[in-house]
């Protein structure tokens, strides 16, 4: 017997199915694109209806890649400066530390390129 959440997952399955299917990461190629033809989150954001948030999710996932530099979002000096906060407050996430000094890409790209320097 299935309970709930596996039903709600079939059905969400089921549900996603019937739409036609989008290429997985597709969205964020084309964020990407659109980035490397000289916009900028705004411009994108604005062009694809979407939160500067969420194109600066798209982009920071292409840190991995290396087909976007972190320092073209945020300067080495305020990376510097939020590595050092962050050893000052070890016990604070990230999030907590930083959002009132960082942007919210900068915030972004910052712990992306945390965790890519955690991986290494």
């Amino acid at each position: 017997e299935m309970d709930s959440l596996q039903k709600t997952n079939k059905q969400d399955a089921l549900e996603q199915e019937s739409k036609p299917k989008k290429v997985k990461g597709a969205s964020q190629m084309e964020s990407l694109e659109l980035y490397q033809s000289g916009k900028t989150i705004e411009d994108i954001a604005q062009l694809r209806d979407l939160k500067e948030g969420t194109i600066a999710t798209h982009l920071s996932r292409f840190l991995k890649t290396a087909e976007v530099k972190v320092e073209d979002f945020i300067t080495d000096a305020r990376r510097e400066e939020a590595m050092e906060m962050m050893r000052k407050n070890p016990d604070q996430s990230p999030y907590k530390t930083l959002n009132k000094f960082l942007t919210q890409t900068e915030l972004m790209f910052f712990s992306a390129w945390l965790r890519l320097q955690n991986e290494e």
